[in-house]
C-alpha cells in the first residue's frame, strides 16, 4: 500500500512536472510569438516613423521659408514705401523749383521790358 501510494505521488509529481513544462513550453512560445509580433510590428512602423519624421523636417523648412518670404517682402514693402515718399519729395522740390524758375523767369522779363523802355526812352 505504501508503495502504491508512494507510486502515487511519484506519478503526481511527474505529471504537476510535465504540466508545468508544457506551460513552460506555452509561455516560451507566446512570448516568441509576441516578440515576432513585435517585430513586425516595428517593421511597418518604422517606416512610417521615418516618413513622419522627414515630413515634419520638410514642413518645418517650408516654414521656415514662408517666414523668411514673408521678412523680405515686409522689407521690400518698406523700400517702396521709401521710394514712393522720396519720390514725393523730389515732386514737391521740383514743382517748388519750377515755381521759383517762373518767378526769376517773370523778374528776368520784367528787367527786359524796363531795360527796352530806357533804351526807348535814352534814344528819343
Amino acid at each position: 500500500d505504501e508503495a502504491e501510494a508512494e507510486r502515487a505521488k511519484v506519478k503526481l509529481a511527474l505529471e504537476a512536472a510535465e504540466s508545468a513544462e508544457k506551460q513552460e513550453e506555452k509561455g516560451y512560445a507566446s512570448a516568441e510569438a509576441v516578440e515576432k509580433e513585435r517585430r513586425e510590428a516595428a517593421q511597418i512602423a518604422l517606416p512610417k516613423l521615418e516618413s513622419a519624421a522627414d515630413a515634419e523636417v520638410y514642413a518645418q523648412e517650408v516654414t521656415q521659408q514662408a517666414e523668411d518670404h514673408e521678412f523680405h517682402a515686409q522689407i521690400l514693402e518698406n523700400r517702396a514705401k521709401a521710394l514712393v515718399q522720396e519720390s514725393e519729395q523730389m515732386s514737391e522740390l521740383a514743382s517748388e523749383k519750377q515755381q521759383e524758375a517762373n518767378e526769376v523767369a517773370a523778374k528776368i522779363d520784367g528787367a527786359v521790358k524796363e531795360l527796352e523802355e530806357l533804351e526807348l526812352k535814352a534814344d528819343d
